[in-house]
């Protein structure tokens, strides 16, 4: 499972609190068998044994499956060779818990970047919770620690289920139903035709993946539309939405702002020139922090790589090169020693990205889309000296997960030089066309070579 930072859930008691109310898990094992699939699952109730309830250092599960059951054959298989009684297996397994309620999110639900950028796609809020651990089997109902494995199994699992799940308490309810009321001759027998399953847990990982990395008014957007979808999911799927927000912000400090060095001009290539400006602190408080980039054209490049500026040639470029996904966002490496920077033994700068921002795509393979460069959404026309300006914004969830007060980022452009341009303005090429990609966010695919052009 993949954990971003802002989705990601470590306290181990709220996980196995989580999986408590959430009983119903899947043991996922993989083990070489004869006769059986290698990866097997089975859905089964768990009970989850806290460490203070028990005087272990680890937290337990506890279960019972079939022995019919193919995975207990697999199980059975791989500790044949070893004495009867409790089968500790070798193999780690893995036990997997999700939430009561998930469901589907709109785009339209973003109400903050679908009208903004429009840059939104559909995704999927749930909460899940994976636990890792060794195995043991309680296979012989007849020996004394199995018999007495099951009973308190059983026991344990019936009121917990009956009282917590069902609501059978007692007094003003129904009372619980309780093992004893059915006949002993009766689970005798089913006893002997199940196998108790006890689960040291060595990991525990947790997920609650609800539209926390998203912008505040995306967020909103997300409640109150789960709340004006209502139903028992709907309403979970909002309260959940605002429980989970965003963190108490940190102490802001300020730091210095890093130069960014300007790429090698290439001499008969239009030079382009980029300037970065933003806040010179971060505070969660702030929610967004916008970069504005100035893109100016300084003229054609000489030998002496140096922009002609009084050259009264227009261009026309594809901007891809000064889009987002051509800045990185840098934090200054905490061991950093300037005394060793000039042998490479010391790194200042460690580029962050973390990519649960893409919550699914289409992958395609199509062919190139046809688009005219005069199309201001994809291309520029500039004179010498003539700038645009770009806006980016960052979130405090941008920022690498163990960050702390103090800690300095930098904010670098590293796209190099433009992938393709034309001399010319747009009333000279009114007609001219190229190729993007079939997702249009990309470089030119047709001409590929810049029709020879040097890349600027």
């Amino acid at each position: 499972m993949f954990f971003q930072s802002a989705h990601e859930e470590k306290d181990k008691e709220v996980l196995l609190h989580f999986i408590r109310q959430n009983p119903l898990g899947v043991l996922i094992t993989g083990m070489n068998s004869s006769q059986q699939d290698f990866l097997q699952c089975t859905h089964a109730p768990f009970v989850v044994d806290f460490p203070e309830e028990t005087g272990k250092t680890d937290p337990y599960l506890r279960a019972h499956i079939a022995k019919q059951n193919p995975q207990v054959k697999t199980m059975m298989e791989a500790v044949d060779d070893k004495p009867p009684n409790v089968l500790e297996l070798d193999d780690d397994i893995l036990v997997l818990f999700n939430g009561k309620h998930d469901h589907y999110v709109t785009p339209k639900y973003y109400v903050e970047t679908k009208p903004d950028t429009g840059k939104v796609v559909p995704t999927w809020n749930y909460s899940a919770v994976q636990a890792y651990g060794k195995m043991s089997l309680y296979y012989d109902s007849k020996t004394p620690e199995t018999g007495e494995f099951l009973a308190k199994q059983l026991h344990d699992l019936s009121q917990h289920t009956e009282k917590s799940i069902m609501g059978y308490t007692g007094g003003e309810n129904p009372e619980p139903w309780k093992v004893s009321d059915a006949p002993q001759s009766y689970t005798d027998l089913l006893k002997k035709n199940i196998v108790g399953i006890e689960i040291r847990i060595t990991k525990l990982q947790g997920k609650f993946k609800m539209s926390q990395e998203m912008r505040p008014g995306d967020r909103e957007g997300v409640i109150q539309g789960f709340a004006k979808l209502g139903g028992d999911t709907g309403t979970a799927i909002s309260n959940l939405v605002k429980e989970r927000k965003v963190q108490e912000p940190l102490e802001p400090r300020p730091y210095d702002e890093p130069l960014v060095e300007k790429s090698d001009r290439i001499p008969g290539a239009p030079c382009m020139s980029v300037s970065l400006e933003g806040p010179s602190e971060m505070s969660k408080t702030e929610e967004l922090f916008y970069i504005t980039t100035k893109i100016t054209y300084d003229g054609p490049t000489n030998e002496d790589h140096e922009a002609i500026n009084d050259d009264i040639k227009p261009i026309i470029i594809h901007d891809y090169p000064f889009t987002h996904d051509q800045f990185r966002l840098q934090r200054r490496c905490l061991d950093y020693d300037p005394s060793k920077d000039s042998n490479g033994n010391s790194i200042q700068w460690e580029t962050y990205f973390e990519d649960e921002g893409n919550q699914g795509w289409k992958i395609v393979d199509e062919s190139g889309v046809e688009v005219n460069v005069t199309d201001p959404e994809f291309f520029r026309s500039l004179k010498p000296e003539e700038s645009f300006v770009r806006k980016n914004y960052l979130e405090f969830f941008d920022l690498h997960p163990d960050t702390v007060v103090g800690d300095t980022y930098r904010y670098q452009y590293c796209g190099g030089c433009v992938d393709w341009w034309i001399w010319g303005d747009c009333e000279e090429h009114a007609k001219t066309v190229v190729k993007l990609p079939c997702w249009l966010y990309g470089l030119v695919v047709d001409p590929a070579d810049n029709d020879g052009r040097r890349s600027s």
